[in-house]
């Protein structure tokens, strides 16, 4: 892909893939991790958890739209244009 929308690629083309829940009111997959907030991370890596959430492209992949993490709340106007 020609993309730096990373998590979008993941959420399309992996096991993550099975843990999306479509949302037919907003035409948007989700994907929750905050189950795993409680976790502590691996020292030198991020907590895990969080939530994403995509919608469907032309090209039939998913791109991210926005992120919840940790308190914060990015939209993709906080993401780069690929």
């Amino acid at each position: 892909y020609d993309d730096e929308d990373t998590l979008g690629i993941l959420c399309t083309d992996s096991v993550f893939s099975v843990h999306l829940v479509y949302d037919s009111q907003n035409q948007t997959y989700g994907l929750d991790l905050t189950r795993l907030e409680k976790y502590a991370p691996i020292g030198g890596f991020a907590k895990m958890g969080g939530k994403a959430t995509f919608r469907l492209t032309g090209e039939g992949r998913l791109k991210t739209v926005r992120l919840e993490y940790l308190g914060s709340v990015y939209t993709d106007v906080h993401f780069r244009s690929s």
